[in-house]
């Protein structure tokens, strides 16, 4: 396959993920993508690092098979697992870097709240990358991990969503942070209801804009191949392959909503080997 018309694989843990290629299809209109979310063995956040990393693996090579000519790693838990020593055959996207930056190109009170998965917690990839980019910022994390399930249910509406929400909040106003990190792909199809917690003193950050910044810039650079003239994906409906490791009855409902108005192809299941 010509590199100029090879889409660009994206995976997660279960749909949320389709956070961060909804933000890939606004800014790369000429590209086309391969969207894996693995379902059966969501969520990752609680699982332990060894079997993310697992996870992880099988994923990159099953989008490698398929020939795609990058790959964006749209979740937290999994980018917290990857290693200095990490090496593929494609260029590798993740979201812990992007997040870091944006949270240091807005904070003004150097007091970054992180909200994540236990296990992206556990890891400390977000302190870890903060402050090595801004020595002495003050980082607090906050494991939530009922908001996964709550965003999977397409439940972001329910009072139970904006109870768990609440509480959350209410950590990053006691310390005081006025930037707060939604460190899990998911959570940004809660912001709203954060932003009402919150109000307009914290600056609430999301990675995937960041990272579809960073994936254009290597497209313009040519690190990436850019699909050539618009020709490959712009005016195709729907540009996106969307497959799952568990078929449940909503995938396609949850995934026309968090990517209106982009479309996707009908959720096919797979098997990831």
């Amino acid at each position: 396959m010509n590199p100029a018309s090879a889409p660009i694989g994206v995976f997660d843990s279960g749909l949320g993920g389709l956070t961060v290629l909804k933000a890939l299809l606004d800014r790369l209109p000429d590209e086309r993508f391969v969207y894996v979310g693995d379902t059966a063995r969501l969520p990752y956040g609680t699982k332990s690092r060894s079997t993310i990393r697992r996870y992880l693996q099988q994923n990159v090579e099953f989008l490698l098979k398929r020939g795609v000519k990058a790959i964006v790693v749209a979740c937290n838990s999994a980018s917290s697992a990857l290693e200095p020593g990490d090496s593929w055959s494609v260029p590798l996207y993740e979201v812990i870097g992007p997040g870091s930056r944006s949270a240091l190109a807005v904070t003004k009170n150097r007091r970054v709240a992180v909200l994540a998965t236990r296990a992206t917690v556990a890891g400390g990839a977000y302190p870890s990358k903060l402050q090595e980019l801004s020595p002495g910022l003050t980082v607090f994390q906050e494991a939530c991990p009922l908001l996964v399930p709550i965003v999977e249910e397409g439940m972001e509406a329910d009072p139970l969503a904006r109870e768990l929400v609440r509480r959350h909040s209410s950590v990053v106003v006691d310390q005081a942070a006025d930037t707060v990190i939604l460190g899990c792909t998911h959570y940004p199809v809660l912001g709203e209801v954060f932003r009402r917690m919150l109000g307009d003193a914290v600056t609430i950050v999301d990675s995937s804009r960041t990272l579809a910044d960073e994936l254009q810039g290597d497209l313009r650079s040519g690190r990436v191949a850019a699909a050539a003239d618009g020709r490959v994906g712009a005016g195709a409906s729907p540009r996106v392959e969307l497959l799952v490791t568990d078929l449940g009855p909503r995938a396609d409902e949850l995934a026309a909503r968090f990517l209106a108005p982009h479309g996707a192809e009908p959720a096919r299941l797979v098997d990831l080997g």
